[in-house]
């Protein structure tokens, strides 16, 4: 997905947020080197905070956004009966 992007838009993202299902050191790795600053996982899995961000408040931040964005798309689920 993040190569996509930055097929699309020309570069990369500067903070991402991801599913902790893809918390591994080579998907970090990855990210850094397409030029994501901030990769935060919503589960650790081994990785240090430091790893993925430099600041705990952004760490919090992402984690956060992503958390919201999955309680967005539950309430639509739920709601209005969207699925897939």
């Amino acid at each position: 997905m993040l190569e996509w992007h930055c097929e699309q838009y020309g570069q990369s993202s500067t903070h991402a947020a991801f599913d902790g299902g893809y918390a591994f050191r080579d998907n970090l790795a990855c990210a850094k080197e397409l030029g994501v600053k901030h990769a935060v996982f919503s589960k650790k899995r081994g990785l240090k905070t430091e790893d993925m961000t430099p600041s705990p408040w952004i760490f919090t931040r992402l984690r956060r956004f992503r958390a919201g964005v999955k309680a967005g798309i539950s309430w639509l689920k739920r709601c209005f009966g969207l699925a897939r």
